[in-house]
């Protein structure tokens, strides 16, 4: 719970329509906390992009998240396929 905290500081600094907070953190409430520091690393990521790159970043920041995202769905459900065929 007492990530919950910051998670409603982020949150309100954020405004509601960017979710920061709850993303950072149910990050932090699931079993790795480390998520939850990923996420927030990945939004300082996107914010300095944004300022250095222009909104050419966004876009390609966007394609490069989903990216990520199949491939860390892909690596989670093989490694936890083979681990049960090992069993």
């Amino acid at each position: 719970m007492i990530w919950a905290i910051p998670g409603a500081i982020i949150q309100f600094l954020g405004g509601s329509r960017r979710q920061l907070g709850v993303l950072f953190a149910t990050g932090l409430l699931i079993s790795t906390p480390l998520a939850g520091w990923m996420v927030a690393g990945g939004l300082v990521v996107r914010i300095v992009a944004s300022k250095v790159l222009g909104p050419v970043a966004r876009e390609r920041l966007e394609v490069f998240a989903g990216g990520v995202i199949a491939g860390d769905a892909l690596y989670s459900f093989f490694s936890g396929a083979v681990k049960s065929l090992r069993s």
